[in-house]
């Protein structure tokens, strides 16, 4: 099958802005109508919670997963008893500081997010009658004030067949923060394919 890795069609540029896919096939071919290439920056943001019984308490964590110029960035942190609205958000809100650690100049190249997160495909463009974190909204707003490249697409998670591959690395990564959030632990690690960096 197709990686996203793999897809650097040269087509004719169409300009996007909210967009839905069913799958992973679905989100190839999409990318693939829009002339990615490598200098784009693609994103998979997604968040994780759990009430553990060993202690009744409730742990999240947030999960980053970048592609760009052929290259991999893994990021995962702890965010202690947050909600699991809060993490889906809080990790689309933080992925500006997550390309400065990593390097990436991303205010005039083209950023795609796909979330698996509905409430945070549809917060991140309408601002809902009663926002619960404005302050997490008002940072991603400000992402697309700054870069009007960014584009913020939604994509289910968790399929028995045809899963998108970048949310499957994400949801990993968030349920490693989450962990982290349960041992009381805050930590912030970044991998960079092929060799590990440490972001602070």
């Amino acid at each position: 099958s197709r990686g996203l890795g793999d897809v650097y069609k040269r087509l004719s540029y169409t300009s996007y802005y909210q967009r839905r896919f069913s799958g992973n096939t679905e989100l190839i071919d999409w990318v693939g109508t829009i002339n990615y290439n490598p200098d784009d920056i693609l994103v998979f943001p997604d968040g994780s919670f759990k009430i553990y019984e060993t202690n009744n308490r409730a742990s999240a964590g947030y999960g980053l997963y970048i592609l760009h110029n052929n290259q991999c960035w893994e990021i995962y942190q702890a965010l202690g008893q947050q909600s699991i609205n809060y993490s889906e958000l809080y990790a689309i809100a933080v992925t500006p500081t997550a390309f400065e650690a990593a390097e990436i100049s991303w205010k005039n190249k083209r950023v795609i997010y796909v979330t698996d997160s509905l409430n945070s495909f549809k917060s991140s463009y309408k601002t809902p009658p009663v926002p619960t974190y404005p302050h997490v909204l008002e940072a991603i707003r400000e992402q697309l004030t700054i870069n009007p490249k960014v584009l913020i697409t939604q994509a289910p998670s968790h399929l028995p067949t045809d899963s998108v591959e970048g949310n499957n690395e994400a949801d990993r990564l968030a349920n490693i923060g989450r962990e982290l959030s349960h041992k009381a632990n805050n930590t912030c690690l970044l991998y960079t394919s092929p060799s590990p960096r440490d972001l602070s």
